[in-house]
């Protein structure tokens, strides 16, 4: 089962412990979140057992011995991960993973030090999110957004290279009170190279689909700029 963003957990621990919760794929990579009154809180990147921190935050008495408190943790197809206290509008920690993970389906917790108490549920209550993960979209490298995703927020989606918008460089989706995402109806579209100075080939262009190539005419061949010809 996929586990979705955002999770969201109760913890009642004392102010020496420290809180562990691991989100992971079925190949054990995915996100630790630790977080220590002590000291400081981190994001760390799992992958195939292995921890690497790339986000702390010093965050003294942030768990309590005397109530439960809330957090959620969100991941994005664009790479954000954040860290948030129920009620914040933004993360108090967050990181932006270059190789997103977001086919979590599994999730740990513990306690270390000290014995701590979780509560789960299935509510958001606290969670300041209105839209779920943005939808992907064709021949871009979006979406590029920050987690949790609030009302009015936007996305961005920038074409991939060898590909154009009519109307400009960039897509772009808005989170509505629905909870749904804004479709412009409009897509990135193949650049045709070859349609302006024959892609700089001094022979044959050929388009093809996010890029083009250049060829030779019998008796000719290929320099190594991949655009000029020279006799054989």
């Amino acid at each position: 089962m996929v586990i979705t963003s955002p999770f969201i957990f109760e913890v009642k621990l004392n102010t020496t412990g420290i809180c562990v919760i691991q989100l992971d794929t079925v190949d054990h990579d995915g996100y630790r979140v630790i977080l220590r009154s002590s000291w400081q809180s981190d994001i760390g990147r799992v992958a195939h057992y292995h921890v690497t921190v790339f986000a702390t935050q010093h965050t003294p008495d942030i768990t309590s011995a005397a109530e439960f408190r809330r957090f959620w943790i969100c991941w994005s197809k664009g790479g954000s991960v954040g860290v948030g206290r129920s009620g914040d509008d933004e993360p108090f920690m967050s990181w932006t993973d270059p190789q997103p993970v977001t086919d979590i389906t599994l999730a740990g917790y513990k306690t270390m030090y000290v014995l701590g108490v979780f509560r789960f549920n299935c509510t958001q209550d606290g969670f300041p999110g209105v839209c779920v993960d943005p939808p992907t979209q064709a021949n871009t490298t979006g979406p590029v957004c920050n987690c949790p995703y609030l009302l009015g927020e936007n996305c961005t989606y920038p074409c991939s290279p060898g590909y154009y918008v009519i109307s400009g460089d960039v897509i772009v989706r808005t989170c509505t009170a629905d909870g749904s995402w804004t479709d412009m109806g409009i897509f990135c579209q193949d650049i045709d190279e070859c349609s302006t100075i024959n892609g700089n080939c001094s022979q044959t262009c050929t388009n093809t689909v996010g890029s083009y190539n250049c060829s030779c005419s019998e008796g000719f061949v290929l320099d190594e700029d991949k655009h000029s010809c020279s006799s054989t």
